[in-house]
């Protein structure tokens, strides 16, 4: 009878379990014929009596496209899970017979679950539901884990950024300090942080931001703010206002106060206002550093000529500096190389000889002279301090020079990854150390911006990519001015020959315009230089006359147009095609980005690369002086040409 009951004890839970199993069973298969009303019945049938089967069931349930629930599916998975670890062996095999459990499989519903999840919370963008993700399924699956926290750092950046508040970038630091965008976060709230604080503008709201964020980048920006309050005045009461109500401000602003007094106090300069300011400000740090010279430091100084000897004037055109010199450079820094009975030395604004006129030459190097007498050469620091004592050879200074002036890595051109091949008068051409074209070819150019290639066979051109395909760009003949009209500019457009005339098209090999022109130049910016019936002119791409066809040659003259000429002389257009300097000129050449160095019969002028007069055609010769600055050179003498002041200035005795 014992044995009985026990056997019985044992019998009714196998018995119930395999009912309960069968319902599962039956449900899965409702599921997989996509009942789905009926497969939920099943499970939720079984879910008291056999849990682990019910909730096997409801996580295929809830995964289910068409009933997909990630809290449910999440929920019946962790108790799949928790009841197969707590089930025995001889129950799982049991349960086994019926329905495909097991760790694995219950595993790959979990990242079935997670996949599927990561998914939607990409889709969606949403930070609570990625969070989620990471905190459900970041101990099981790491890659989702880390791409989740990606994403999530960056639609939480994404939305600190559209807020643009100071308090929404620190947020965002708070919450994600191991974030990619954490630097860039802080930068952020830094910057936002100060202009919040200090939107008034006001003295007082940029001390206040100094006094609440020692630590701020931006500290010193601030202190600058406010030395400008003190600063734009311009007067001795406010730069020693600064002084006192700021001693903590930072020592260079210090010191550009004190500078500020005293060139407030000495204008304008005289002994004794220089005497009276010793007895008011006796504590004045600079004093002998900067005594005597703020008259000629604030004057920039001009070479001049007289009786065939060289002085300094200022820009008055007056006297600073007697002419006494054979030779005379610019100041830079203060210092002006000169020479005396052909040889040089170094003077100061005040003409104090600060090196004797020893060498044979003086010339300026970075930070530094460069200075050569009979035994060699010497090296100077911009303190005027000799780095060599004793001659050096040229050999050794070049080597010391090429420290000071490290190499630049030079930009590598389209042309660089090519090498051409020439065996027996025939060409082939490498890309990259890779053969493209084989060595049968009479001419190979390779120049074009666009990589493509021309190539001429016999009277043919012909056109290859850079990996040696050729393109169907057909019946191209090959012509006198081809290596300088051929290869595809940046437009992707070239000049070709056919029939004796010349023609555009691009590099799908249409024709843009049809070959009727004896000459042309390259197309530049939609423009087309070119000659018919003797005469030259510019079309654009639609073939419409820029500039009719009566002139005798036209010229590029890039970046800014064309030079033109015509009975009367040259002239200018831009790449618009208007005209910027009409023909009337016997040259017309680049001075620099901003000028243009004309001539005509009268001599040498400048107009501005806009077309405006800025010296008037009559010097033999014109020379930069300096950035802002012309030299002019006449039979009447020196003279300048100050860019910026549009103002002359010569010598007057």
């Amino acid at each position: 009878m014992k044995n009985l009951k026990i056997f019985f004890f044992i019998f009714i839970p196998i018995s119930g379990h395999l009912w309960a199993q069968k319902n599962t069973q039956k449900g899965l298969e409702a599921l997989s014929a996509q009942n789905f009303g009926l497969a939920l019945n099943f499970f939720y049938k079984d879910l008291n009596k056999d849990s682990l089967s019910a909730s096997f069931g409801l996580s295929n349930y809830y995964l289910n496209n068409y009933c997909f629930n990630a809290d449910s599916a999440y929920l019946y998975i962790n108790s799949c899970l928790a009841s197969w670890d707590q089930a025995n062996s001889k129950n799982k095999i049991a349960i086994q017979q019926r329905l495909p459990i097991s760790d694995s499989s219950i595993f790959l519903l979990l990242q079935h679950l997670a996949d599927k999840e990561f998914y939607l919370a990409k889709q969606k963008e949403n930070i609570a539901d990625l969070q989620q993700v990471i905190l459900r399924y970041g101990r099981e699956f790491e890659k989702i884990e880390q791409e989740a926290i990606l994403i999530r750092d960056s639609i939480a950046f994404k939305d600190a950024a559209n807020a643009n508040t100071s308090q929404s970038f620190y947020n965002f630091i708070s919450k994600y300090p191991a974030s990619r965008q954490f630097v860039l976060a802080q930068d952020r709230y830094q910057k936002l942080l100060y202009s919040e604080q200090t939107s008034l503008g006001t003295e007082l709201a940029f001390y206040n931001f100094i006094e609440k964020n020692q630590n701020s980048p931006f500290v010193d920006e601030a202190w600058q703010r406010i030395y400008v309050f003190y600063e734009d005045t311009n007067s001795v009461a406010q730069f020693q206002n600064f002084i006192l109500r700021y001693p903590d401000a930072p020592e260079q602003l210090i010191v550009k106060a004190w500078e500020g007094i005293y060139r407030c106090y000495m204008q304008p300069f005289s002994s004794e206002k220089l005497a009276q300011f010793r007895i008011e400000f006796p504590n004045y740090p600079f004093s002998q550093k900067i005594k005597g010279d703020l008259e000629l430091l604030s004057k920039k100084l001009y070479p001049f000529n007289l009786n065939g000897h060289f002085g300094y004037m200022d820009e008055n055109g007056t006297k600073i500096i007697v002419a006494q010199y054979d030779d005379a450079n610019p100041f830079i820094e203060d210092l002006a190389i000169v020479s005396n009975r052909e040889l040089y030395g170094i003077i100061n604004k005040k003409n104090d000889i600060i090196l004797p006129f020893i060498y044979v030459d003086i010339s300026r190097i970075n930070k530094g002279f460069l200075l050569e007498d009979e035994n060699g050469y010497y090296l100077l620091d911009s303190s005027l301090n000799f780095i060599n004592s004793k001659p050096e050879q040229w050999e050794d200074i070049q080597q010391y020079l090429s420290t000071l002036n490290p190499s630049v890595e030079p930009e590598i051109s389209n042309s660089a990854v090519f090498d051409l091949i020439e065996q027996n008068g025939k060409y082939g051409l490498n890309f990259n150390s890779k053969k493209i074209i084989e060595v049968k070819y009479d001419q190979i150019l390779f120049e074009s911006p666009l990589q493509i290639i021309s190539v001429r066979q016999g009277q043919s051109l012909l056109y290859f990519d850079n990996t040696g395909k050729k393109l169907a760009i057909n019946g191209m003949e090959w012509f006198l001015e081809a290596p300088e009209l051929t290869l595809f500019n940046e437009d992707g457009i070239a000049v070709f020959f056919k029939a004796g005339k010349l023609g555009l098209i691009n590099s799908k090999g249409k024709e843009l315009i049809k070959s009727k022109y004896e000459m042309a130049l390259p197309e530049y910016k939609g423009l087309w230089p070119v000659k018919f019936n003797g005469q030259w002119g510019v079309v654009d791409l639609s073939q419409k006359n820029i500039l009719p066809f009566q002139y005798k040659s036209i010229v590029s003259f890039q970046p800014i147009g064309f030079l033109i000429e015509d009975n009367t002389g040259i002239g200018l257009i831009d790449s618009l095609g208007n005209w910027i300097l009409t023909p009337s000129f016997k040259t017309i050449k680049s001075l620099d980005s901003n000028c243009l160095l004309v001539e005509n019969e009268k001599g040498l002028g400048i107009y501005s690369s806009s077309g405006e007069q800025l010296v008037e055609c009559a010097f033999n010769r014109i020379i930069p002086f300096d950035n802002d600055c012309l030299q002019l050179f006449s039979s009447e003498g020196l003279s300048y040409f100050v860019l910026s002041k549009r103002k002359y200035i010569s010598f007057t005795p």
